[in-house]
């Protein structure tokens, strides 16, 4: 794509300041036009009191209906307001995040765990991590989801989907920005979402028979009093309507109770549905091409309604529910035809009808939220590739960097796993050993969520990635550094089997002797290669390099070099082929005076 995002951000920027300005007119005009409006019915008021100006009578119903016109009309451009608000936001956060590497988005360090195969060895989560870098969300199932899509590969046919999908929604930055604005809007958390889950999953309820027939018999037969009293002049039936409008009320105080019930439960489901209603309407209205979003598009669209209209039924439910502060209101609306009885009956309804539907399509909307980030990812990076997969096992990277550093620091290098499958790597201190192994499993995640890789050519086969890369003393536990490390490793060894696996070592068995080390080292890698594994292990020791020569169909070794150049270190961080010969440890402790 040739594009710079960070003009086609300033450039949407200003487009949105300048809607943002007309619309701020648009509002003034509004308030402007409702006071207008209030004097004039208050003028009314005036003239009618004092004067019993007739024509002053009618203004007062028609200046109240045009002040409410108005009110509705002055909401919808103060809801515009908002979007372009949060809109300008996003243009201006990631011009913040391309220009001045600014990362003031959720890390996700509550998704941590350090028994993952990788998550905890490769900064997934946490400050200055993938997620943090990728994570666009704004919903708490979203964040779930493109947690989940980082945490483990997919089969290729699913990879192949996102893969169209993330080109698609790439393209669509107009419309990502407004979903994402329209989801900062009506943000909501774990608790909102937990508690709405767990009433999608309660017990369905009814209505007790008797009140249910009742609610129906009783304002038919009021209904049929009053035409008789008004329209056949049979005054004896009064009493009798009379009687039936309490008895309406009566059932109304019978039923109170579980109404209470539904309004204090239905507020916080009010409010958490109405906001996503509002999104998945988005996502209902836009065409789509790819597969995936087609599919996730037809969750919203099964059965006679789309969901956004069901859900927004469901808000309207409750909102006829909660207006039991009106005595009067609710007087009239219960005695005459039971609304309340009704609206439980409905709400009820819908819950039974729709109630294991609804997580399904918050479900679909957080996938479309997870795959908008990585889209953003996407877009950020126009020089990133989506990889080849190849049905035989095989990982090669052509010129591949490490996505979060910036392009004018990052080194790029390149890979092929398919003649040796499995790397020993050398190099002195600060030679970029580790940071090439958290390249390689950085963009072994992405490719494996289906997202593209910071590379210019790849090929890449989904296959389980295994790290052991930082392990830490565990007091609680009374565990030793060592045996943290040893433990990761049984794990590791523990999983190969004869499925293919990408394994990446730095430095291991650090908490013991160099002798221990060394044996430990080449007893791990004289393991492992038995197995269809594919990867790299980083080493100080050069004589575990001899590895290869047991195995040379399987096993090469690469290196990082450093140059001493007028008394100082420079690191070049390119990949070679062979053993490192320089040593920099030495050098540099003697530079700083630390050894003579």
């Amino acid at each position: 794509m040739n594009y710079s995002p960070i003009d086609k951000y300033k450039e949407q920027a200003d487009i949105h300041r300048a809607k943002l300005k007309r619309l701020d007119t648009v509002h003034t005009r509004f308030g402007l036009l409702k006071f207008l409006v209030v004097l004039a019915v208050f003028v009314a008021i005036f003239l009618y009191w004092q004067n019993h100006i007739t024509f002053a009578a009618y203004i007062i119903p028609v200046g109240v209906a045009l002040y409410l016109f108005l009110s509705k009309k002055h909401q919808i451009v103060l809801d515009k307001i908002n979007l372009e608000k949060e809109i300008i936001a996003l243009n201006e956060q990631e011009l913040r995040f391309l220009e001045q590497k600014e990362l003031k988005f959720e890390d996700g360090i509550h998704y941590s765990d350090a028994l993952h195969p990788y998550a905890n060895d490769l900064d997934i989560f946490g400050h200055h991590s993938l997620f943090q870098f990728l994570n666009r969300t704004a919903t708490f199932q979203g964040k779930n989801v493109l947690a989940a899509m980082l945490l483990s590969p997919q089969t290729p046919e699913i990879i192949i989907k996102r893969q169209m999908a993330i080109k698609e929604l790439s393209e669509q930055l107009e419309w990502r920005q407004q979903v994402s604005a329209l989801a900062k809007i009506h943000r909501d958390n774990e608790q909102a979402y937990l508690y709405l889950k767990k009433w999608t999953e309660r017990t369905p309820k009814t209505l007790n028979p008797v009140y249910n027939i009742l609610s129906f018999i009783l304002p038919i037969c009021l209904g049929i009093s009053l035409v008789m009293i008004f329209g056949f002049k049979m005054v004896a039936l009064t009493k009798v309507a009379s009687g039936i409008f309490f008895a309406n009320l009566f059932l109304l105080y019978k039923t109170l109770p579980k109404i209470k019930q539904e309004l204090f439960e239905g507020t916080q489901i009010e409010e958490i549905t109405g906001q996503y209603s509002v999104l998945m309407k988005s996502i209902e209205e836009k065409e789509f091409t790819s597969d995936l979003l087609n599919a996730l598009k037809g969750k919203l669209l099964e059965g006679q309604n789309k969901a956004s209209n069901s859900i927004a039924r469901l808000s309207n439910l409750l909102g006829n529910l909660d207006n039991l502060g009106n005595v009067l209101g609710v007087m009239l609306m219960n005695g005459i035809y039971q609304h309340h009885i009704h609206v439980l009956r409905y709400f009820w309804k819908w819950h039974e009808e729709n109630a294991t539907k609804l997580m399904v399509w918050i479900d679909t909307l957080a996938e479309f939220e997870a795959l908008n980030s990585l889209s953003n990812f996407a877009f950020n990076h126009p020089e990133s590739v989506f990889p080849t997969l190849s049905k035989n096992a095989n990982i090669a990277f052509t010129n591949v960097g490490h996505p979060m550093i910036s392009s004018e620091k990052r080194v790029c290098n390149s890979i092929d796993f398919q003649q040796q499958k499995f790397v020993i790597l050398t190099g002195s201190n600060m030679s970029g050993k580790s940071t090439f192994l958290r390249t390689l499993g950085i963009n072994m995640v992405l490719a494996g969520a289906g997202a593209p890789v910071c590379a210019t050519d790849a090929t890449y086969t989904p296959m389980p990635l295994l790290a052991s890369m930082r392990q830490s003393d565990s007091l609680a536990d009374s565990e030793s550094y060592f045996f943290a490390e040893v433990k990761r490793l049984k794990f590791i060894v523990n999983q190969l089997d004869e499925q293919p696996h990408f394994i990446l070592l730095d430095e291991i068995l650090r908490g013991t002797n160099s002798d221990d080390k060394r044996s430990g080292t080449v007893g791990v890698i004289h393991k492992i290669v038995k197995k269809n594994v594919f990867g790299a292990i980083a080493t100080h020791d050069l004589e575990v390099c001899n590895t290869t020569k047991e195995y040379p169909e399987i096993l090469v070794n690469k290196c990082f070099e450093v140059d001493i150049h007028q008394d100082e270190l420079h690191f070049d961080y390119t990949l070679r082929e062979g053993i490192c010969t320089s040593k920099s440890a030495t050098f540099l402790m003697k530079k700083m005076g630390i050894i003579a």
